[in-house]
């Protein structure tokens, strides 16, 4: 082409010949260029650049409902006179139907087919909204672009007053939109309650700590109650007597603090006689921690300063160590993920998703150098499916230790418990798949910000009628909850220790020699 074509106003302005424009006296040079009758312009065919055109500032406060831009000059020229008032019916119609009745005449504000005149405003719903810029598409707040008609909303509805959004993520109210995003939502919830447990697979139920006289129960669940936990629970004398002076010193105080411990309590030989200023040391420790974070802070800070600080310091003390000299290790698992993703327990009618869950710590049996390479060895030549594994994960921290008690905590209204089934579900399935021993009982201790309690899972055959289909062939069930201790007391402290050191000594003797060596001894014989 290479000539420019612009339009003259009255006021001495140039603007493009595409844009908006209300010009009101203008001479036309060449007839057969325009098409719009109302156009009364002169155009010059100028070898020069135009005037760069001042565009109307937009205004930032609210977001405007932009009128629909023109169409190309090389498209005006299709449209022929008598189509220009069904397009300007068209869009009259189009506004009507958002038009208060005190609001201003279209006819006023609008020139037909082109759209608001220069400096002036357009009337929606009643609002006085400022043009967008001639050339560039914007989208209201409605979702039209481009000039396309405006929906008619529901007489009760209203425009929200939403931010900004970019053209490709603008919201919708359809019902289908609405639906879709309810059955998604409906179909892939989590677990938020132990009792969802009981809808999933493998089941999951809770009961009470004195269930564990019934029948169904088995012997070796009966047996860590009996011969553990239940003593321990007794056990009355649970501080050492060479502690009683030390902390009678500290009750001496010019405030006469109420000594905390009952004198028939001391007299506890679970330590050893050249530990005793170790353990002093923790217990006061713990009890400074949590007075300091008590209510004061989220579960990461009560998680690392109080209960992660006493069940890390619990391995270092002689309780930990059996006597053929091995020790249990404290594990920071709350990293490590359920792996594979199959040993997750699943839902049958998809009214939950996978339930998927980490939980804080576990009491661990290490296995020695010569048990690992066996191990991996096994994997290796065998090509057993999965990574060298004997629990529920596959991380290179645990996927080798023998964990035999689990530890989740919360310091608000959720409950720990639920973690914890998942985690230990996640256990039986493990157990179940590779053919370890699945009577033995797991220990779970759930940690109420203060209040520790003790639960044990066990699972159970299904037989006859209590098969699912498509469903696991055995149910886990808990039983609890047994108060253990607090940390907000000093007894409550030693009577925690006490009874870790009851579980500890149940994973030397029973759950090393009759669990973990028929594990290790199905992969020595290969």
């Amino acid at each position: 082409m290479g000539r420019s074509i612009a339009l003259t106003t009255s006021t001495g302005n140039d603007f493009p010949a595409h844009g908006n424009n209300h010009a009101a006296d203008v001479k036309i040079k060449s007839a057969d260029q325009i098409s719009h009758p109302r156009a009364l312009a002169s155009i010059s065919a100028n070898p020069q650049r135009s005037p760069r055109v001042q565009q109307p500032k937009k205004s930032l406060k609210r977001r405007a409902i932009s009128p629909a831009p023109q169409n190309h000059p090389s498209q005006r020229s299709k449209t022929t006179a008598a189509e220009q008032p069904q397009r300007r019916s068209a869009r009259l119609a189009s506004l009507r139907m958002s038009k208060p009745n005190n609001a201003s005449s279209p006819e006023q504000d609008m020139d037909p087919g082109i759209g608001p005149s220069k400096g002036h405003s357009m009337t929606m719903r009643g609002r006085t909204v400022a043009p967008g810029p001639p050339s560039t598409p914007v989208r209201n707040t409605f979702g039209s672009l481009n000039g396309a008609p405006i929906p008619q909303l529901h007489p009760t509805t209203t425009p929200s007053r939403t931010k900004s959004m970019s053209p490709g993520r603008s919201k919708s109210n359809s019902p289908s939109r609405s639906l879709a995003q309810t059955s998604t939502s409906t179909s892939s919830k989590g677990i938020s309650k132990k009792e969802h447990l009981a809808q999933m697979q493998p089941v999951t139920t809770f009961g009470d700590i004195e269930d564990i006289k019934d029948s169904s129960v088995p012997e070796s669940v009966k047996s860590f109650w009996r011969n553990y936990i239940a003593p321990a629970v007794a056990e009355r004398q649970i501080v050492p007597i060479e502690l009683k002076k030390p902390l009678e010193d500290r009750w001496n105080t010019p405030m006469k603090t109420k000594p905390e411990i009952e004198p028939s309590h001391f007299g506890s030989n679970i330590f050893g006689h050249d530990e005793m200023g170790n353990v002093l040391r923790i217990v006061m420790n713990v009890l400074e921690q949590a007075k300091k974070y008590r209510g004061k802070s989220q579960e990461p800070q009560w998680v690392s300063a109080v209960v992660g600080y006493l069940i890390m310091e619990l391995q270092y003390l002689s309780l930990a160590t059996s006597k053929d000299g091995s020790k249990i290790e404290s594990l920071n698992v709350s990293a490590a993920s359920i792996a594979p993703h199959e040993l997750c327990p699943t839902s049958l009618a998809q009214n939950f998703a996978d339930a998927d869950k980490k939980i804080d710590y576990a009491l661990a049996i290490p296995l020695s150098e010569a048990e690992e390479l066996a191990l991996t060895s096994a994997v290796k030549k065998y090509k057993i499916p999965g990574a060298a594994s004997i629990n529920q994960t596959q991380g290179i921290y645990t996927a080798l230790k023998a964990m035999f008690a689990h530890q989740e905590v919360k310091v608000d209204h959720r409950d720990p418990l639920i973690q914890l089934a998942v985690w230990i579900a996640a256990e039986f399935e493990k157990r179940s798949r590779e053919g370890y021993p699945i009577d033995i009982p797991v220990p779970a201790v759930a940690v109420y910000e203060d209040s520790w309690q003790l639960w044990i899972a066990y699972s159970i055959k299904l037989t006859g009628k209590e098969k699912v289909t498509g469903g696991k062939p055995y149910r886990i069930k808990f039983l609890g909850p047994v108060q253990i201790g607090n940390t907000s007391s000093t007894e409550g402290v030693f009577r925690i220790l006490h009874i870790m050191a009851a579980i500890v000594k149940w994973g030397f003797e029973v759950y090393k020699l009759e669990y973990l060596t028929k594990v290790l001894a199905k992969y020595m014989k290969k």
